[in-house]
Formats: structure tokens, sequence, C-alpha cells
């Protein structure tokens, strides 16, 4: 059994997807209008720099899952399968789970790396959202802002593609 697991958020930590996000005034995201996208526009989310970290994961053998609060839907696969990454796990919401993201991931992160998590395995996870990475951190998982790793700090990156 490894003692590491590195997990990955898709949108705005390995994917560059703002050229669909459409904010409401309270700042929120539209959700209705994000998930009335037609697969053609979903392909064109553009890969950041961090998915090169997570291709190299995957292909030196390490485990690897995704955990994503998009809904469950055959356009994560297909975006995936278009930049060749063969990720076996893939957590992504339910159509009627209406959870905030933060307890969502935390409850289905927890719940899937339990009995790893208690026997003293260690997960390195990835995340844009602030709220997200501290609502993990509270069950023992280490999370990172992918920020500092595209670019945005340091210059844009994709020129790595």
């Amino acid at each position: 059994m490894t003692d590491m697991i590195y997990g990955f958020d898709i949108d705005a930590t390995i994917f560059d997807s703002s050229h669909r996000a459409e904010y409401l005034d309270n700042g929120k995201l539209d959700l209705d209008n994000w998930k009335s996208h037609p697969l053609e526009l979903i392909l064109e989310d553009e890969p950041l720099a961090l998915l090169r970290f997570m291709k190299h994961l995957i292909n030196s053998g390490a485990e690897v899952f995704i955990c994503t609060s998009r809904n469950k839907c055959p356009s994560i696969k297909q975006l995936l399968e278009k930049w060749d990454i063969n990720c076996k796990v893939i957590i992504a919401r339910a159509i009627d789970d209406h959870r905030e993201d933060a307890e969502y991931k935390k409850s289905r992160i927890g719940n899937a790396y339990k009995e790893f998590l208690e026997d003293g395995g260690e997960i390195v996870f990835f995340d844009d959202r602030e709220d997200i990475r501290f609502a993990l951190s509270e069950i023992g998982v280490k999370c990172y802002d992918p920020q500092i790793y595209n670019g945005k700090e340091n210059g844009n990156l994709r020129y790595l593609f």
C-alpha cells in the first residue's frame, strides 16, 4: 500500500474553464448557465501547468484521483481523454447532490479514503477554493492552492503544453 495519494480538482486547478464562467450579482457562479454548456464548449477548456504534474504522477504509478464539484457527465471523461489523462478514480457530484462544495468534497473524500487516512496515509489535494482547502484540512488532507503552481504569481506556464 502506498502511503501517499494525490488528488486534484478540475476547474481552475488542472484546467482553465474561465471562458465558460458567468457570475450572478452576488458574485456566485451561475450554475444554471454552467450546467447548460454544450460538450464543444467544455472541450475548449485549456490545460494549466499543474496538469503536467498530475500526468507525471499517473505515469510514474502514483495513486491519483480527481474530485470535482461538477456533476457526473460524459464531458468529464471526454475532456480527460482529449488531454490523455488516464485517472482511474474520478469523484463527481450526483445530479441530486446540492450540498455546498466544501461540505460535498469533505464528505466524499473523507468517506472514500477514511481507512487510508486512519492508517496514517497522506493525501495531498490541490483545489483553487480556500473554503474547500480548509474543510479538507479538517479531516487531515494536506491542501494546496494551485495558483502558485499554475503560474498566476510567477507568470503564465501554459507554454509547457
